[in-house]
């Protein structure tokens, strides 16, 4: 994900092509372009969410296996969101990436394609799993829709386990999960704000921004 970003940042500096939108002398650098700046926004809220995912997964992994039972089950949580939803996320970006290249994006020698090619074996390799819902709305009592994510990955999760047939759980599980990856990677990257919010840094200007924009584009 974060290659094809870099990339696709470098790429849209570098690249003049058409006025922009309120007015200009000549061609621009195509970041100036609205639609070029959404889609590498994009890229990097769903980079920023999966990483942010992975390691709290990571975290989980590592306490369940020095013996808190209770991270262990979020670990079994975990592990099926971030190996699904992390594999989706790195063929949009890409796919993203070569979009932002244009018809440039299909050339061998800039690298957009490898990434997209690179990053479309990995669902094949990891497939999709039916999943039961993570506990969030108590830390995103700021963020509406978050919470809302939350407390709906719960009573489908609750719904599934209870009364869904087997047919309506294989045919919801794919965005199911997706509901559940987005609600975490949300949960997280909210931290993530309140901590540099608190503690500063260089991520000062730009994480709050991030998760600002995941929550208000993402998770809905």
């Amino acid at each position: 994900c974060d290659r094809a970003y870099q990339q696709a940042v470098w790429y849209a500096k570098d690249r003049v092509q058409s006025r922009a939108v309120e007015g200009s002398a000549g061609p621009v650098p195509i970041i100036r372009h609205p639609d070029v700046r959404r889609m590498l926004l994009r890229m990097r809220a769903l980079t920023e969410g999966a990483r942010a995912l992975l390691y709290y997964t990571c975290g989980q992994v590592d306490r369940g296996t020095l013996g808190d039972p209770v991270a262990k089950l979020r670990a079994d949580l975990l592990v099926p969101l971030i190996k699904a939803w992390g594999t989706d996320i790195g063929c949009e970006v890409s796919s993203l990436g070569v979009q932002i290249h244009g018809g440039m994006g299909f050339i061998e020698e800039t690298g957009a394609a490898q990434h997209y090619r690179d990053a479309r074996i990995t669902p094949i390799y990891e497939g999709t799993n039916g999943i039961q819902a993570a506990e969030i709305a108590t830390d995103a009592a700021e963020a509406p829709a978050l919470a809302a994510l939350a407390r709906e990955c719960s009573g489908i999760g609750a719904w599934m386990a209870k009364d869904a047939s087997i047919d309506d759980k294989l045919a919801g599980s794919v965005p199911f999960l997706e509901m559940c990856a987005v609600a975490v990677a949300g949960w997280q990257l909210l931290l993530q704000a309140h901590h540099v919010a608190t503690e500063g840094g260089p991520l000062a200007a730009t994480k709050p921004a991030v998760a600002g924009w995941f929550i208000d584009n993402i998770v809905p």
